[in-house]
């Protein structure tokens, strides 16, 4: 009767805990190193976390890999230049995300308004 009790009672807790399932954005960029450009992204605020950051290369040029996870609540802008080193005021492209974080710290949504650009980017929220 007691391991009964106790089974009960774990199958309870396990069921009154929330899971909450980690959505990471991936925002991969067409990059040429040839060139002397290179990503480079900042930040409004500090509810994102960079959980990757790599260069994938090709035959010719090669593909930017940038990962993402919510920390908190909220929204927040993360803009993309392509930049030469020493050229940081005078990007080639520029690319804008939106992003939506739930109240548990999950990505719902990241959107970017650069047409220009769109041959250049793929967006994935894993």
């Amino acid at each position: 009767m007691k391991k009964l009790l106790v089974l009960i009672v774990l199958l309870l807790v396990g069921c009154s805990e929330k899971e909450v399932s980690e959505k990471i954005l991936e925002v991969k960029l067409d990059s040429d190193s040839n060139t002397g450009y290179s990503w480079t992204y900042s930040i409004d605020n500090n509810i994102l976390e960079e959980t990757n950051n790599e260069f994938i290369p090709k035959t010719e040029g090669g593909t930017h890999v940038f990962k993402f996870k919510g920390s908190e609540p909220g929204n927040a802008i993360i803009t993309f230049e392509y930049v030469k080193e020493y050229e940081e005021n005078n990007p080639l492209y520029t690319v804008v995300y939106n992003v939506v974080i739930n109240e548990d710290g999950v990505i719902t949504e990241a959107t970017t308004s650069s047409p220009d650009v769109d041959n250049l980017v793929e967006t994935n929220l894993k």
